[in-house]
């Protein structure tokens, strides 16, 4: 019977386990299989041991197309392909059954067909991302074969499903991005005709749990795309990113996009149902030209320039957890339906049309929604109509009031006509005048601003115009800045210049995010106004990069010339304006000059609508210069024949005579003046001067280019040539070399050579003290050898001994370097000795005369430590090693006290501490250890612990080298970081050692003799780089200052960067202030340009991998490159930029993608040049 029990439970416990255990534990497919890194991934599949329903599990790269025919992948197998890496050498996924991607990585080699083709077919991906190489493209359509290649290309399915789950993800950056489409693929050759496509289904895509930015998922769009090749050869062309084409690629079927899609653009489709569902958070989308908006929950704001199709659409808000604004929108919206039920956001000033049926009970917002679940604006009420719905009922709509309008409500006329009753708000708290307490603000950029005003009503003592939406214009812009409402408050931002605002209990508050200086103009609206118009006041922000407004003294603009000729100086009729090559030389008031590249908004007089030479003025701080063009007429003939160039070099004349000529025309070229100097002759290159003496100089222009160069001599040689002494003069704090030349001019000593502060030695014992006779010692200058200080040494007390014991007098020098007991005869000491159970042994001598007691330590292998302790509380402690090098540390009992440590070779570090706490040091070096270390090319490594930098700067070292050579040191730190800096401390003044790097547990810098440091921890805190990828590399250049952060907290890694902010981050890293420029990049650029690092032009585009390579070599100083280019896109790289890319991919500071490509013209992101720029100064002097 127990058999019979135990047989039971077995198979009933067998029973529940099938039961619970999914079907394809017992069915003949659902099986996973295993595909080793580098295997074949299109074999494994096609092959018969996959089945439908089986996964594919990758433990590494799975790669596609090993043949050379480049044909897409066609997957005919239901399957599940998870982990690892797919690698496509020819580009494009087409579905022949239901496929799911989950947890894997799609890396498209090729941007040749970089999608993946439902084909009437579900596509799954589920936490999917693209490689660091492409992003990639979906199709719920097909993929046409648009140049008959006859690959194979299965029939597709009626209902194309896209499912988007998890952190799934089709681009890399914000620059690039894949999108969603839900038609089919085709391509064609550039200026071709492409057949026109339709996809014969329906299109379904649903989002879920994916990223909230924009970039992740790109747009969806209802039709499908199109590839553009531009052909180079008979067989070979360039392909373009895939494009949207509603005219071409149709779909015939529904289109719905389910769950969050921040950009819909619905055209190509006839008919595209968006339903979004989400969490309460508010998301701003863009739905254009739809069908239908159904909000299952969530808060959706449509973005203005959406729309409905026409006709009209159908809007559902059908819960509580259902809110919608589109308050973005036009005053006037049309839709043919509306089901209600949640709650509906409309402007101040609209109307919606509802032309069809209505449904459910709807809260509605005037202005939005806040918080708390008021209308964010007072309504009107002088009967404007919000709402009309010939089809609602009483109960369709319901206002949600104003916080001080708590009786407001929605009137419903015969008509449909929904309006606002129940008070009027003439009585509203209004503003009868207004002004800024001050009319100039200065602030650093990226913080915050505080602008008090003063606010009056007749009546009421106190307005808060917090509450008030208010107009405001910023450096002279028509457009008002965008206005957001929050809690029935408002804040306000502008993109040019970029800008954040507020107000707060009266108190204005800008955030600016660039450099500049900006009248800020803010209008109460006469609607919150009590005298019936609008009311203004001014004010001027200065922004600038450390806070301090720019230095009304600073130079102006004398004079303006062209430095180098426009490259383009010939037109065609219509043809734009082109300034590029053009650079003006600007002398100033106080001197100097500098050389600024010329952009079209500094160009007055281009006219290109008729032919002819015309004359195109240059303005610039006021000053103006002037150049000819010549327009050509339809037959591309010059009027008038051909026209060649001059260019005039290192004039300083306001017009120099440059520009475009014809041959036989006369030319006058002027060489103007330079202070101190006068002109010496002109050097010519294509014609021959009668007198090239002459500062202004005619001749007939000859048939081809002219090259002018002015030079110049100093008004007088210097009469006088110092012959500096070898002997020192001093004097209370500084000495210096004389001139023993006749007639020297110099008066003043802090002019002559060798003039610095004296440098205290040690002390030094002129006379001993006895036990009755006072001492002496002094400190002389190790430099000079003026005496800077003397003091007397006290009698130490006390008789001889004279016995014979030959003890010396009592007590002893605190300074001492003997190991021994300090002082006391054999009759006042006492010892004793004990041995260790570490072998060592430790003598303890006490004086009884002094209260000294000496603890000495010593170890079988020489080294040993010896504290001594004065009665006083004075600790001296001497640790020695088994090389002979010391640590010697006295600490007295106010605090105070000294370390003194000597390495084996010869190298000393002393602190000293005051009882104040204050805390200086000083290193010095052998000259043999600095002479050996400069010769081999090493670091020398300063003696002693590591230093502990944590949030505080360290004490400052001053480093005594002995040579005029920079000296490589690596000082040793407890945790060392990239964030961790050297700073030079001199004549008050900090500045940051931009190539100290990290080295092991040191920090490596370059001193020169004489240089004072410190070292401080100056990570920033960007929470958005925590768990980047190239945080310690961002550390490193934000520490540095080279960088900075989009703001106080964020970085943005990912974000494209732009040809201006490297030009600047170069500048910086070359020493220059970028601070107080017209824009933030301003004096970067102009540095660049400056420096032939770049030619300044296109700031503001966002550079590419080879860009930076060049910019990085040209800063290097060109130092050549034999190294090769192993990558299968080497032939891609731009001429310009080969030998760069060799050299920098030589030196480790470019490198290469998994796939074997370089990709040198991809853009790069803030991420990717921060590291660049970390390994080039790691490795400049490493």
């Amino acid at each position: 019977m127990r058999l019979f029990h135990k047989l039971t439970a077995v198979l009933l416990a067998l029973c529940l386990t099938v039961a619970v255990l999914p079907p394809a534990c017992f069915a003949t497919g659902g099986q996973i299989h295993t595909l080793p890194d580098l295997g074949d991934l299109e074999a494994l599949i096609n092959s018969s041991q996959v089945s439908d329903g089986d996964t594919i599990d990758l433990k590494g790269f799975g790669h596609i197309n090993h043949g050379s025919d480049g044909a897409p992948w066609v997957i005919s197998k239901r399957v599940t392909i998870q982990g690892g890496t797919v690698a496509l050498r020819a580009s494009g996924i087409v579905l022949n059954a239901d496929v799911t991607f989950r947890d894997t990585i799609l890396g498209f080699e090729s941007i040749t067909r970089n999608g993946v083709f439902a084909n009437g077919h579900e596509l799954t991906l589920e936490n999917v991302k693209p490689s660091n190489t492409l992003p990639y493209n979906l199709f719920c359509g097909q993929l046409i074969d648009s140049y008959n290649e006859g690959f194979p290309n299965p029939s597709p399915g009626s209902r194309g499903v896209i499912n988007i789950k998890g952190t799934t993800q089709l681009g890399l950056n914000i620059g690039n991005q894949g999108h969603i489409y839900a038609g089919n693929f085709c391509a064609g050759n550039e200026g071709a005709t492409i057949p026109s496509n339709t996809f014969l289904g329906e299109a379904v895509i649903n989002i879920e749990g994916t990223s909230r930015d924009s970039w992740a998922l790109g747009n969806v769009y209802a039709c499908g795309g199109k590839q553009i090749r531009v052909p180079v050869s008979a067989n070979e062309g360039r392909t373009q990113p895939i494009e949207p084409d509603a005219d071409i690629c149709k779909v015939s079927g529904t289109v719905s996009v389910n769950g969050w899609a921040k950009n819909v653009l619905g055209g190509g489709a006839s008919r595209v149902d968006v339903t979004f569902q989400d969490n309460g958070n508010r998301q701003d989308v863009n739905l254009i030209d739809i069908s239908s908006l159904t909000v299952d929950s969530g808060h959706v704001s449509m973005q203005n320039g959406s729309y409905f199709k026409a006709g009209g659409g159908t809007v559902s808000v059908p819960s509580p957890n259902s809110k919608l604004d589109i308050t973005e929108l036009e005053p006037n919206v049309t839709i043919d339906q509306f089901n209600g039920g949640g709650f509906l956001a409309l402007g101040e000033n609209q109307t919606l049309n509802i032309t069809g049926t209505v449904s459910g009970t709807t809260s509605v917002g005037i202005g939005g929604i806040s918080n708390l679940g008021n209308s964010s604006s007072v309504p009107n009420t002088n009967g404007h109509v919000y709402i009309k719905a010939p089809n609602s009922f009483d109960t369709s709509f319901e206002l949600l009031p104003h916080s001080r309008w708590p009786n407001h409500a929605f009137s419903r006329e015969d008509s449909g006509n929904w309006t606002v009753s129940g008070g009027s708000t003439e009585d509203f708290d209004k503003v009868s005048s207004f002004s800024f307490d001050t009319k100039t603000v200065s602030v650093k950029i990226q913080d915050e601003a505080e602008v008090p005003m003063t606010v009056n009503n007749g009546q009421i003592p106190v307005v808060y115009m917090d509450f008030i939406p208010l107009e405001i214009y910023v450096d002279g812009d028509t457009k008002p800045a965008t206005r957001r409402e929050e809690d029935g408050s408002y804040k306000y931002t502008t993109n040019t210049p970029l800008m954040e605002m507020e107000v707060s209990t009266n108190t204005f508050y800008v955030t600016p995010w660039e450099a500049g200086t900006f009248p800020i103009r803010v209008v109460v609206p006469a609607k919150y106004s009590s005298t019936g118009a609008a009311l203004e006041d001014t004010f001027t922000l200065t922004a600038t990069e450390d806070g301090v407004p720019p230095d009304p003294t600073d130079p102006t603009v004398t004079a303006i010339a062209i430095a180098t000729p426009a490259n383009k100086t010939v037109y065609a009729l219509g043809e734009p304006l082109d300034v590029a090559g053009l650079t003006i030389t600007a002398a100033l008031s106080n001197g100097n000059t500098e050389t600024v590249p010329v952009n079209a908004d500094m160009v007055s007089g281009f006219d290109s609508s008729t032919a002819g030479v015309k004359t195109l003025t240059i303005t610039y701080g006021g000053q103006t210069t002037s150049y000819q063009i010549t327009v050509r007429d339809d037959g591309g003939t010059p009027p008038e024949g051909q026209t060649y160039r001059v260019v005039v070099d290192n004039s300083h004349a306001p017009s120099t005579g440059a520009g475009a000529y014809r041959e036989g025309e006369t030319v006058t070229v002027h060489a103007g003046t330079l202070s101190e100097h006068v002109f010496d002759s002109w050097k010519a290159t294509g014609v021959t001067l009668a007198d090239p003496s002459s500062p202004d100089i005619s001749f007939r222009m000859p048939a081809n280019n002219v090259t002018l160069a002015a030079t110049w001599r100093a008004v007088s040689e210097p009469s006088h040539v110092h012959a500096w002494s070898g002997a020192w003069e001093s004097g209370a704090t500084h000495h210096w070399h004389n001139c023993t030349a006749a007639g020297c001019p110099l008066t003043d000593n802090g002019q002559k050579d060798g003039y610095a502060p004296h440098t205290a030695g040690n002390w030094i014992v002129d006379q001993a003290a006895t036990s009755s006779q006072n001492g002496s010692r002094h400190k002389a200058c190790t430099v000079c050898g003026y005496v800077m200080e003397r003091e007397t040494i006290p009698a130490t007390g006390g008789g001889s001994s004279g016995g014979s014991s030959g003890g010396s007098s009592g007590g002893g020098s605190s300074d001492s370097d003997d190991d021994s007991p300090s002082g006391g005869s054999s009759s006042n000491t006492t010892n004793t000795t004990t041995k260790n159970p570490d072998g060592s042994t430790t003598s303890t001598s006490t004086n009884r005369g002094t209260g000294t007691v000496t603890k000495t330590t010593k170890w079988p292998d020489g080294s040993r430590v010896v504290v001594e302790t004065k009665r006083d509380g004075t600790v001296t402690t001497t640790e020695t090693a088994a090389d002979g090098s010391t640590v010697k540390t006295v600490t007295k009992p106010d605090g105070s006290g000294k370390t003194s440590v000597r390495d084996a070779d010869g190298t000393v570090v002393e602190t000293t501490v005051n009882s104040s706490g204050q805390t200086k040091g000083e290193a010095k070096f052998p000259s043999k250890v600095v002479q050996e270390a400069l010769d081999q090319g090493y670091a020398v490594r300063l003696p002693g612990p590591s230093l502990w930098i944590e949030g505080t700067d360290t004490a400052s070292i001053t480093f005594r080298t002995g040579s005029v050579r920079p000296l490589r040191v690596d000082i040793p730190v407890v945790n060392p970081n990239p964030g961790i800096v050297a700073v030079l401390v001199s004549g008050g003044k900090e500045t940051i050692l931009k190539y100290a790097v990290p080295a092991g547990d040191a920090i490596s810098v370059s001193l020169t003799d004489g240089a004072v440091v410190k070292l401080k921890d100056n990570r920033k805190e960007f929470s958005d780089t925590r768990s980047h990828w190239a945080a310690e590399s961002i550390d490193f250049v934000t520490a540095r200052e080279l960088f900075s952060g989009k703001t106080s907290a964020a970085f943005a890694p990912d974000s494209a960067m732009t040809r201006g902010m490297l030009m600047t981050v170069l500048a910086r890293l070359d020493g220059t202030d970028t601070s107080g420029g017209s824009t933030a990049y301003a004096k970067g650029i102009a540095w660049a340009a400056a420096q032939g690092i770049s030619d300044g032009r296109n700031p503001d585009v966002w550079i590419t991998r080879e860009q930076i390579a060049a910019m990085l070599y040209r800063y290097a100083g060109e130092p050549g490159s034999g190294g090769t280019l192993p990558f299968s896109d080497a032939s891609s790289i731009s001429g310009y930029a080969r030998e760069a890319v060799s050299w920098a991919v030589e030196r480790g500071i470019l490198t290469g993608y998994q796939n074997g490509s370089l990709a040198p013209q991809r853009t790069a992101t803030r991420a990717q040049v921060a590291a660049m720029i970390t390994r080039y100064i790691c490795q400049v002097d490493g």
